[in-house]
Order: structure tokens, then sequence, then C-alpha cells
């Protein structure tokens, strides 16, 4: 018991719930494990986890199946729907959640399960009291109808839920359509921002404990997520190359590089484990006096770093957004965001564009005093090769750079149907003259903003010449529209993002494309 770091002076609750069990129940044959925690949870004088480790280790413990108490809390949410048809679906909905469903699929996290059906929970017994009996009598109308009143999180996370709720039904056969598919929900997401410098002050100073330590410094300096300092493990830590593991589920490892101080403070945290502790035999890095003596190894709980970051005064979340932003405000490449944090490339150009508001795209405005030049419709480019777009006869409308190439936009060409304007056919030509594409090479850009790229469907071709009059064949290998919420503001924006290839393996001498014009057609209904 020493040897666990088990205080033996608060055994009487544990040795009062080995007497009652044992009085009761014997010790011939293994005692249940529901039994002992059940007789634990009648009185707050008993304790039942010691009891069962002790068990456990003496061979007379039956263990219960394992079960996760959100997953548990989420089967009985589903069984309190008055309606029994809306309560099946609910059931269904968490075997699809957990990858039990006719398809395979990936399991969601059980607290994802959980939030899920807490979510929908109100509005399904609202359909029930307005008379609805029935999954596949919910409409659109009804859908837009629950999430009208309601605004910020709560909407959107209500949005989330029901739309991953008929998915999963449809996908399940127990409805004929998806009514959530086509609804769409517009909400504001606040950007990055740093915190105040006298909050940040001395913070490693506030904590004295070594476990609380190396977490604050693993979510200042590292930018870890809570989830990521509950799972880690040991086997996580590589002293020797000072590099940190971060699994994550449905997604390639990250490593982190430690630094000296860093590593100085894991190895405090180490020792005060292995002095507390030295038979602990839980698999993870971070333990408490409850888990580090658990032989089933649980993990701790996210209210343990919670706490954690109370007695600091912030929350985790804030100092890992404060500490990304600060390295995109000196940095200001995307890049290295997501080599350092392992970010989505989405999350790390909005981590750019609110620490630098003057890289954000902009419209254009128009140049020019002829009706003509206001006709038209001016676009940005954002490039790696930096490219500058013009009108005929004036100067550059965004740059961007040092732009060895220039854009031509020319006038639109209607092509008329037989009663209305069924498409609009815009050309670009481009030359770019210093910087041509090699065989087999690529070139990236992006048209846009320009609303003609959004609610439309768009074909983009490439013709190409090369100064040596040898031919070249060129090709769109990729071509994608996009759309994004302007911050601040409810405004869209809609790009297309084009990859323009050399095909030179084809050509007779290989030759290197000097020009090319894109052709893109926005067919509209």
């Amino acid at each position: 018991m020493r040897g666990r770091g088990w205080n033996t002076d608060s055994f009487s609750g544990s040795v009062r719930t080995l007497r009652i069990v044992t009085g009761h129940l014997g010790a011939e044959v293994p005692i249940q494990e529901t039994d002992i925690r059940a007789l634990a949870s009648m009185r707050t004088t008993l304790h039942g986890p010691r009891v069962v480790n002790y068990l456990r280790l003496r061979g007379l413990l039956e263990a219960q199946q394992p079960s996760d108490p959100c997953i548990a809390r989420a089967r009985q949410h589903a069984s309190t729907v008055s309606h029994p048809a809306f309560a099946a679906a609910l059931h269904a909905f968490i075997d699809v959640l957990l990858g039990q469903g006719s398809s395979s699929s990936r399991p969601r996290s059980p607290k994802t399960v959980e939030n899920y059906v807490v979510a929908v929970l109100p509005t399904l017994e609202a359909w029930t009291a307005d008379g609805l009996t029935d999954p596949r009598q919910i409409t659109k109308k009804h859908i837009e109808a629950a999430l009208d009143p309601l605004t910020g999180d709560q909407a959107r996370r209500l949005h989330t839920s029901l739309r991953s709720l008929f998915r999963a039904l449809k996908r399940e056969r127990l409805i004929f359509r998806d009514p959530a598919r086509g609804v769409s929900l517009t909400v504001s997401r606040p950007l990055p921002a740093a915190l105040p410098s006298d909050r940040l002050a001395g913070l490693l100073d506030k904590v004295d404990d070594p476990c609380d330590r190396l977490m604050a410094a693993l979510v200042a300096v590292y930018a870890l997520l809570p989830g990521q300092l509950v799972r880690l493990l040991r086997t996580d830590l590589d002293r020797s190359k000072g590099r940190l593991r971060l699994r994550r589920p449905g997604r390639m490892d990250h490593l982190v590089y430690l630094d000296a101080f860093t590593l100085r403070l894991a190895t405090a945290w180490e020792l005060q484990r292995h002095r507390r502790w030295p038979d602990s035999s839980n698999p993870h890095f971070f333990v408490t006096r409850n888990t580090a003596v658990d032989d089933s190894g649980p993990p701790i709980s996210a209210g343990v770093v919670q706490k954690t970051f109370e007695r600091l005064g912030l929350r985790a979340d804030a100092l890992r957004v404060d500490r990304i932003y600060d390295e995109a405000r000196h940095s200001a490449d995307p890049v290295r965001l997501m080599e350092l944090f392992g970010l989505s490339h989405l999350a790390a150009t909005r981590y750019v564009l609110s620490a630098h508001p003057e890289k954000s795209p902009r419209r254009a405005t128009t140049l020019g005093t002829d009706r003509g030049a206001r006709r038209r419709r001016t676009v940005s480019v954002s490039s790696s090769h930096y490219v500058e777009w013009h009108l005929p006869g004036h100067g550059p409308i965004l740059e961007l750079g040092v732009a060895p190439a220039w854009l031509q936009v020319s006038e639109q060409i209607p092509t008329t149907g037989r009663r209305t304007i069924m498409a609009n056919v815009t050309c670009f030509s481009v030359h770019p003259e210093q910087q041509s594409i090699p065989p087999d090479g690529t070139v990236f850009f992006t048209v846009g903003p320009d609303d003609r790229l959004g609610g439309a469907a768009i074909t983009a071709t490439v013709q190409a010449g090369s100064s040596s009059g040898r031919t070249v064949f060129a090709e769109v290998i990729q071509m994608a529209t996009r759309s994004q919420i302007d911050f601040p503001g409810p405004a869209t924006s809609h790009f297309l993002d084009i990859v323009v290839r050399n095909n030179g393996h084809v050509s007779d001498g290989a030759a290197t494309i000097d020009f090319y014009d894109v052709f893109i057609t926005s067919i509209t209904p």
C-alpha cells in the first residue's frame, strides 16, 4: 500500500466497504465489481476504488465490462424521449456515431456523441409536442423554425447536430430524404486575439506543483489542446531526442520538439510521480492520486486540466490562441504555423490574417472613367508567384509584391440562348515573362473575389504558346470553387483556384510555356 502511495490514515472508508461486502457476500468466490461500486455510491463514508484494486490484486474480483460514462448518458437521454419513433432514431444515431451502423465509419469521441444527443433532445421533444410522430415527417421548414430563435454558439451547435442526425438516418435508410441538407447557417466567428501582457507575466511562478507547471508550459509554449494533455502517454515522450508525440485520431501524429527548459519541467514531474507512486502501472503521462493507483489505467479528466488553469487565472484555450497568434504576428507564414502547431491550412491562414489584416484579400475598386472600364469586374490574385492583375491602360489593381507578370481582363463575351443569357465567358491573358512554366511544371493562382464565381457552373480551359515557336500542351489539371465569409460582416466572397500544367512530355521538344490564356465560363440557370 505504501508502494502505491496510498495514505494509510484514510483507509477507514475502504475498510468499512470491504467489511460490508465480505460480510454479506463472503470471500469464497470473486465479488462483482458492480456490487462494490453500487455499495460505495450509497454513502459518502464508503469508498470503492481502492477496494476494487485490492480485490483485483488478490484475484477476488469479477470485473465489469468497461463502459464510457458519456455513452451511457447519451443512451439514457435517448431512452427518455417521449415518442418511441424519435427514441429509436436517436439510438440509431448513436450507433452510427460509434461506428456501429450498417456501414463502417470512423467512430466519434464519446463526449461528441453525448453533446450531439443533448443538443437535439429539446428540438425532438418540441416536434413531438407539435404532433409530429416520425422523423420522416420532418421538413426543411421545421429545421429552419427550430434554428430561427437561436443565435451564436447555440444555433451552430444545434445546426451541426441536426445535420449529423439526419445524415445518419438517411444512411441507415430510416428516412427517405435528408431535410437538413439544404439548411445553411451564417454565423460570425471571432478572430483570434492576443492576451494582455500583464496577464502572462510570471505565469509559471504562480504554481509550484511540477505537474501544473509542465501543463502550463506545454499550452503556453507549444499550444497543446487540453484534450491532448489528457491523452498523452508516457511512451510519447522521447527524452533522448527531445520530442513529444501527439496522437491525433484520424490524422497523422504530430511531433513537438521540446526545449531544454520544458524538458527540465518534464523531468521534475517524472521524479515526483515515481516518488509518490513507484508501483503505478497507469500508462498515461499525467496522473492524479486516483488514476495513478487504478490498475485499469484511466486518463485524467478534463476537469483536472481546467482546475490547473483556473489557479493561473486563465483559460487553456485562450492561452493557446495567444501563443499561435504571437507566432503568426512574428512569422506571417501559415506553413510555419502548420509545422509548429499541427494546424490545418484554413486555421493557419485565419491566424495570419488576424495578425496581419493588411494581407487580407480585398475587393479591388474599378479604375478609369470610361463606361467600358466601369462595367468590368476586377479581381485579385493570391499566388506564390506574386502575379499582378491589370486593366488595359491602367496601373495595377492590387499589388502583392514584386510582380514579374501581368494579367489582362478582357470584355465579357455574352453567349445568348433562345430566351435568356446562359453563360458569361471571361478571358484572362497571362504573360509570365520571367516565370515561364517548364515542361511538366505547374503554376497555381486564385481568381477572385468575384460574385460570378458563386452559384454557377464553372469551367476553365487554357491555350498556351511558346516564344520558341514549338508546340506546347497546357491543361487545367485542378480547379475548385470556394466561398468564405468575410470578417467582419456577413458578406461572402467567392474564389476559383486553378492549377495549370505544362504537359511537356507529350511535345516534340519539351517546350517551355511563355504565355497562356485562361478562359473561364460561368453558366447560370
